[in-house]
């Protein structure tokens, strides 16, 4: 990433902050009344907020007749909640509910299995049961007229919602609800990409000064918790000493929105305060977990990354420096530049729904605004991003990276990138049930890339399937494509590549499968780095990636080892979050070209290795870190690798 787009220091932060001195709360009634103006004016192009003002725009048309049946609902749930016999009804309910849906599930599988007479037996129990279950009900709700009343009274007011339409418009809600939730899901993926060369390029070199250290002295630690109840930290850069803990050379809090600044801040005041013992600045009862039983950091944890174990206790942060009441020096913030509103994004957020939801929001109603606005001083914290870097102004005003976005001229490239995506994308091949499957003696290739500004440093590790390691490669690539937003392939394709032709063709070794630390179709574009590398040498390739770009269901993945739930992107499925092993975090995986979703999910489930990410790719991992910081290690040096040419320009 060209660094010329990375500002920090103390003339640009002047310069912004004088350019974004709004404060929301010094506005008046008047001014809060022109702010929420410039809101609608702002929202007017806003799927969301617009169909959220029509739902209320419907209530409030009808609020009469509207706000009456609600009301008669709520007295008739209330006379309903005191009724000795609901506790009952609802557990005839619960019976009722489950016993559906095991009819479902049998009759399906019988349809497809009618010889199964065990399975016929249950489906009749179950049939019978719901039918008790049902009897039980009619005669508890005969002796409950309450029951009735309530269900009348939910009945009723639906009908009238049904006749203004209501459901139909909550239902074009819901879905665009839905796609702004995938959209969100891989936003903070990509700026990950984005913040950690900022870390390696921008805030590392400050601490080689402060510190005397040299890049092979400190390590970049990623999504480190340490066993906190409220920290899930983006980066820490540490120095290792030997046999003894870490020691904490910077704290880094990554916000893909500037306006979230103060909300990470807060946070991580309270964090530092509680990782040195502070006790007096937190409350120890929300930090109370099965690791620390007291609430208190008082006994050393590790952290898993780089194929190693690192060792933290208080000790690791005893240098912090608190500069009056705040921890400044040694914490830092990486963030897009945009400007200032005066709100935190979920306070915004909070404004904007009450304003497209509130039958009685009225501009012009005097009396309205005045409660609006105290509503919102009594809800929205004082301590703002313009704070927070007026405080690093006066001192540590390196500490604050502000990331420019893609300047406009650089959008002939994503019209360019985008094009190319288009061109190749028919290229990928994803077989339905045919396609590669491994085979003892099958040559693995798995890549993964270290960034240092334009260089990547690229590795390639080797093994004979199963598990018979052969050799790791390393070697480095000048970039010529800059990083641009669900077009990362054609940044990191290319290094890739060249590795792949080096080794195959100085050490004669060709591969049947290629194993990818990235996506394959588990991609908003059903175009990732996999689906690049596969398609650029045709042979079958899988993404098995840390993070992921697509949503799934969290709650659905069980803690069990082999546990997987699909990843769907407009009802899709596009791959796997997989548990590898039990109790350890998932890994994200999907084909790239020519193995199918399953094929791509068993050799992620059977690659060796005891950890979150599989031997092969954490071989490869740790050679890449290892060349990027210019440390010796366990791999061969291939130098500067040529550019390779895709297949599909031969």
């Amino acid at each position: 990433m060209d660094t010329s787009s990375i500002h920090s220091g103390h003339d640009f932060l002047t310069t912004y902050l004088q350019k974004n001195s709004f404060s929301f709360h010094s506005l008046t009634v008047e001014s809060f009344r022109s702010f929420l103006e410039k809101i609608l004016e702002r929202e007017k192009n806003n799927d969301i907020f617009q169909q959220r003002a029509k739902i209320r725009d419907l209530k409030k048309n009808n609020w009469q007749q509207y706000s009456s049946l609600q009301k008669q609902l709520k007295i008739a749930e209330q006379e309903f909640d005191k009724h000795p016999n609901k506790p009952l009804l609802q557990e005839i309910e619960n019976g009722i509910d489950s016993s559906q849906k095991a009819i479902n599930g049998l009759s399906g599988f019988l349809e497809k299995n009618p010889q199964d007479e065990k399975r016929r037996e249950k489906l009749e129990n179950f049939q019978k049961k719901l039918q008790d279950l049902q009897a039980q009900q009619s005669e508890m709700v005969a002796k409950t007229p309450e029951k009735v009343n309530f269900e009348n009274a939910k009945q009723a007011l639906y009908e009238f919602e049904v006749s203004l339409h209501l459901p139909e418009e909550e239902e074009k809600l819901a879905g665009l609800l839905k796609k702004q939730g995938q959209k969100r899901s891989f936003a903070g993926s990509q700026f990950e990409d984005v913040s950690l060369p900022v870390v390696q390029e921008n805030l590392c070199p400050i601490l080689y000064k402060r510190y005397d250290l040299q890049p092979s002295d400190v390590t970049i630690l990623s999504n480190i918790t340490l066993g906190c109840a409220r920290a899930e930290i983006d980066y820490l850069v540490i120095q290792e000493i030997p046999e003894k803990p870490v020691k904490v050379l910077a704290i880094i809090e990554v916000k893909k929105n500037i306006n979230d600044i103060a909300a990470g801040f807060e946070l991580r005041q309270e964090n530092i305060h509680w990782f040195t013992g502070n006790s007096d600045k937190y409350d120890a009862q929300i930090y109370r977990t099965k690791v620390f039983k007291d609430g208190h950091f008082s006994r050393a944890v590790t952290h898993s990354e780089h194929g190693k174990e690192f060792l933290f206790d208080r000790s690791s942060f005893e240098h912090f420096e608190c500069s009056g009441e705040h921890f400044l020096r040694d914490l830092f913030f990486i963030t897009y530049q945009k400007n200032l509103v005066g709100l935190r994004a979920s306070e915004k957020s909070v404004l904007s729904h009450r304003m497209s939801t509130d039958v009685f929001f009225n501009l012009d109603d005097e009396k309205f605004v005045v409660n609006l606005f105290s509503w919102c001083l009594e809800r929205f914290s004082p301590l703002q991003t313009k704070s927070v870097l007026e405080l690093y102004l006066q001192e540590h005003a390196q500490n604050i990276f502000i990331v420019e976005n893609i300047k406009k001229n650089d959008n002939e490239i994503r019209e360019h990138l985008e094009k190319e995506q288009e061109k190749l994308l028919p290229l990928v091949s994803i077989p339905e049930k045919d396609g590669y499957t491994a085979k003892d003696g099958d040559v693995v290739f798995a890549f993964d890339i270290q960034y240092k500004g334009d260089e990547a440093h690229v590795a390639v590790d080797v093994f004979r399937w199963p598990q018979e390691h052969i050799k790791t490669y390393a070697g480095l690539f000048r970039i010529n494509v800059p990083y641009v937003p669900s077009y990362f392939c054609f940044r990191e394709g290319p290094p890739l590549l060249a590795i792949y032709q080096k080794v195959v063709q100085d050490e004669n070794i060709q591969p049947q499968l290629l194993i990818i630390d990235g996506h394959g179709i588990a991609h908003p574009r059903k175009f990732g780095v996999a689906c690049w590398l596969g398609v650029a040498t045709q042979i079958p390739a899988l993404g098995c990636a840390k993070e992921t770009l697509i949503p799934y269901d969290g709650d659905q993945l069980k803690s069990d080892a082999r546990s997987t739930v699909p990843m769907t992107y407009n009802d899709e499925s596009l791959g796997f979050a997989v548990r590898r092993f039990a109790d350890v975090n998932p890994v994200y995986v999907s084909p790239g070209h020519l193995i199918s979703q399953q094929q791509a999910l068993e050799i992620c489930c059977s690659l060796a290795g005891e950890f979150k990410i599989p031997d092969t790719i954490r071989r490869a991992d740790q050679a890449a870190r290892q060349h990027c910081a210019g440390q010796p290690g366990e791999w061969t040096e291939l130098g500067l690798l040529p550019k390779a040419i895709p297949l599909w320009e031969k």
